[in-house]
């Protein structure tokens, strides 16, 4: 008899301990929690580049860039719409990886605190807002801009140091926001 009562008090300990833990874990799946009510707003949101929603720039490049040239353009973008927002420039992706580059970007006052250039002598945006970022996302956590304004972005690429002659590239600019409550 000796021998059978160690067995049956192991599987009996192992049985109420599994009871014990199922217990306990079936009374988490039954905690319930009130919230109190709160306000949800909804409205248009819509971002504009250059006054449209699928923006083609043309001007933003040139022909016969060698190594470390730049281009650089201001955009502007708007915020249309009845809500505040926040935003970034989440990523630029090249439409091929044949011609290295860099992008940095500032937020300016005005489309003249961009000169618009192309060489190697691009000049420095004047009276930066925001920026300069040239990792994107950019690390901050974006810029939060009333409905119905508008903030100019300069934009440079850099061509890279191992650019060879004769590639190409288009970029896309992905911006990424959402409203503010």
């Amino acid at each position: 008899m000796r021998r059978l009562a160690w067995p049956v008090a192991a599987v009996a300990s192992v049985l109420l301990l599994v009871a014990l833990t199922t217990q306990q874990t079936g009374a988490l799946w039954r905690d319930r929690t009130q919230l109190s009510g709160g306000i949800l707003t909804s409205g248009r949101l819509e971002i504009l580049a250059n006054d449209t929603e699928n923006f083609t720039w043309s001007a933003f490049g040139g022909t016969n860039l060698a190594q470390g040239s730049m281009v650089q353009q201001p955009l502007t973008i708007s915020i249309d719409g009845d809500v505040d927002v926040r935003y970034r420039l989440h990523s630029v992706t090249p439409g091929s990886g044949d011609l290295p580059f860099t992008v940095t970007a500032w937020v300016v006052g005005s489309t003249s605190s961009c000169p618009t250039s192309s060489g190697s002598a691009a000049a420095a945006p004047g009276s930066p807002i925001a920026g300069p970022w040239s990792a994107f996302p950019a690390p901050s956590a974006g810029r939060t801009v009333s409905a119905g304004t508008a903030e100019v972005w300069c934009l440079r690429a850099t061509v890279g140091d191992t650019a060879q002659q004769g590639r190409s590239t288009t970029l896309t600019f992905n911006f990424r926001a959402e409203q503010v409550a």
